[in-house]
Order: C-alpha cells, then sequence, then structure tokens
C-alpha cells in the first residue's frame, strides 16, 4: 500500500481548507466592512441632516431679528418725527397766542382809548429771521389813542443801536431795499402796520430798537420807544 497518494490528498484537504477560510474571512471582512461604512454613511447623513435643519432654524431667527430691527428703527424714526412735529407745533401754537395777546391788547386800545393815555402809541414790534445772516423782517404797528379819529399824518423813524468800533447807532436809510429815505410816512385814522427789511453789517452787533414818531398839524405829537433786539423764527 502506497502512502504518496494519500499525502497527495491530505495536502489538497488543507490547501482547500486554507482557500475556504481565506474567502470566508474575505467575505466577512467585505460584509462587516461594508456593513460598518453604510453605519457611518447614515449617521453622518444623520448629522447633516441635523445641521440642516439647525442653520435653517437659525437662518429664520436671523431674518426675524433683522426684521425685528428694522421695524424698531422705523418705530424710532417715527417717534422722533412725531416729537419734532409736536415740538413744531407747539411753537407755532405760542407764537400764535402771543399774537393774539398783542392783537387783544391792540384792539382794546383802539376801541377804548379812554382807559389809555391820548396820542401815538407803539404796542408792538417784531423781527423774524430770514434766510441770510444779517437780513431781518419787521413789523410794527402804530395806533391813535383818541377818540376823535382825525387823519393822522406825520413821520416814522427806526434807529438801530448797537455796537460795532465807535459808532453806536444805525439808522433805517440804507438798510433796507423797500425805504429809500429816512423817515416812513405816516397816514391813517385808527392804526397803520408798518413791514418791511432791515440788512445789518457783518460785523455790527445789535442791542435796541428805536422807535420815534411824530405826527404833524394841530395835534401835533411825538412818540420814542425802544424795543430789545428780539428776532423770533419764521
Amino acid at each position: 500500500m502506497s502512502v504518496v497518494p494519500y499525502r497527495a490528498n491530505f495536502k489538497v484537504k488543507i490547501a482547500a481548507a486554507l482557500l475556504f477560510f481565506l474567502v470566508v474571512s474575505y467575505v466577512g471582512g467585505y460584509y462587516f466592512g461594508k456593513k460598518g461604512t453604510i453605519q457611518n454613511f447614515n449617521e453622518l447623513n444623520a448629522a447633516n441632516e441635523q445641521l440642516k435643519k439647525l442653520y435653517k432654524d437659525s437662518d429664520s431667527e436671523l431674518k426675524s431679528l433683522k426684521s425685528e430691527i428694522a421695524n424698531l428703527r422705523v418705530s424710532s424714526e417715527v417717534d422722533r418725527q412725531a416729537a419734532e412735529k409736536v415740538r413744531l407745533d407747539v411753537r407755532d401754537l405760542d407764537n400764535t397766542i402771543s399774537e393774539l395777546e398783542e392783537a387783544v391788547a391792540f384792539y382794546k386800545g383802539v376801541m377804548d382809548p379812554a382807559k389809555n393815555a391820548r396820542g401815538l402809541s407803539v404796542p408792538s414790534f417784531s423781527l423774524f429771521k430770514t434766510e441770510e445772516i444779517n437780513r431781518f423782517r419787521y413789523k410794527l404797528i402804530i395806533v391813535q389813542l383818541t377818540d376823535t379819529n382825525q387823519l393822522i399824518r406825520g413821520n416814522l423813524a427806526l434807529n438801530i443801536i448797537g455796537k460795532m468800533s465807535d459808532q453806536q447807532a444805525l439808522r433805517i436809510k440804507g438798510l433796507s431795499r423797500e425805504l429809500v429815505a429816512e423817515k416812513i410816512e405816516l397816514k391813517f385814522k385808527y392804526f397803520q402796520e408798518i413791514v418791511g427789511e432791515i440788512v445789518l453789517p457783518a460785523d455790527f452787533i445789535p442791542e435796541q430798537v428805536d422807535v420815534v414818531a411824530n405826527s404833524i398839524g394841530k395835534n401835533a405829537d411825538t412818540l420814542e420807544r425802544k424795543f430789545d433786539w428780539n428776532v423770533q423764527e419764521n
């Protein structure tokens, strides 16, 4: 009996067993490796979805905050404009009240002269700003305080008192485009409103306005009254 075939058969079986083991190991490793890779991919995909959701939520919240900030800015601007409008309305109301008070005092003096001294009166003198720094609008009212209601004729002069080197007073002549004469003509029964503009030199500092009115005729009268330089807003 020969042992060579037996040994050869044994070697074949060993080789087949080793081959089977290698195949099983490869297949198992591939299977489990693929399974692990799929599991890792699924985990990464889930994490990616969570990040996408987090980004979407954050983006939505950011847009909401931007919208809220924009609304707050608009609301703040509206409040500022409303406050400015209220301030301007209050200023206009104060000016209107002041004008009405002057008008009431004026008409009381005209309609009831018995309570006042006879003669000429300048109850009000107002100054207003213009677009030019040294140009001002003025308005004054001169009244006849009498119960005879005779026609008054005369003239009125304005002197601007202030400081400019050694010159302490300036007359209206040359300072107003509306007035070519040094004095303003007066002609009225009850009252006369006088308006115009004053243009001051750049280096002149005004302090007062001196109003001098003279009537002529049988009951000639002279009035002089000083007003502080008080400029109002338009």
